[in-house]
């Protein structure tokens, strides 16, 4: 999940992680993401929302959301987000499960699941194709794989959840119920343990 991206931002933190779980590698077997923006929030759903990130910004400072908008750096290939992209990770599991909600409007589907928007394919080359890069930077060592016979490969599996919400309350009415029911229903959390089980063991 992404949780907040300053904490992989250092060297030293980059350079522990790597030193302590590199001799794990072989034990990956599944990486489970819920809702999390892996290609930023572009191309969002909601104006309300996206209006309302906009109007944060202008007011205050907010690292948060100018990385997962990819302006925290005057050129998109230098956003933290899109260098994320490029290191390698996800090809090292055996399954790799993102879970999205069409009723989250804090996180769009297409960034959960990793995919490609209409929105990105016709946006001009400073957009969509930054977008288009950051989605093939994550699924072309995943694709690579799949070509490598002494790989067992990667399984991308991509789930969409939506839930029954009532029409009054105003937390779903701008979609971040959806959102916050990923981590703060147990319900959910634990459907997904159980329809995932055979993916975990």
């Amino acid at each position: 999940m992404l949780g907040h991206p300053s904490i992989a931002r250092t060297p030293a933190y980059r350079y522990t992680f790597f030193i302590s779980f590199s001799r794990f590698r072989s034990k990956l077997h599944t990486f489970i993401t819920l809702s999390s923006s892996h290609c930023g929030n572009k191309y969002m759903t909601s104006a309300l929302v996206s209006g309302g990130m906009w109007a944060i910004m202008q007011l205050q400072k907010s690292t948060l959301l100018e990385e997962l908008q990819l302006t925290d750096k005057p050129s998109r290939p230098d956003a933290f987000i899109y260098k994320l992209s490029a290191e390698k990770g996800l090809e090292h599991f055996r399954f790799v499960i993102l879970v999205a909600s069409r009723q989250d409007s804090y996180v769009p589907v297409h960034s959960a699941h990793i995919q490609i928007p209409r929105p990105a394919e016709i946006d001009n080359p400073a957009d969509g194709g930054i977008y288009i890069d950051m989605a093939r930077n994550m699924l072309s060592p995943i694709m690579k794989n799949q070509y490598d016979h002494l790989s067992k490969g990667t399984t991308v599996i991509r789930l969409t959840l939506d839930q029954k919400f009532s029409s009054r309350n105003v937390d779903a009415w701008i979609g971040r119920a959806a959102h916050v029911a990923m981590l703060e229903t147990p319900s959910l959390v634990m459907l997904l343990l159980f329809s995932l089980y055979d993916f975990m063991r």
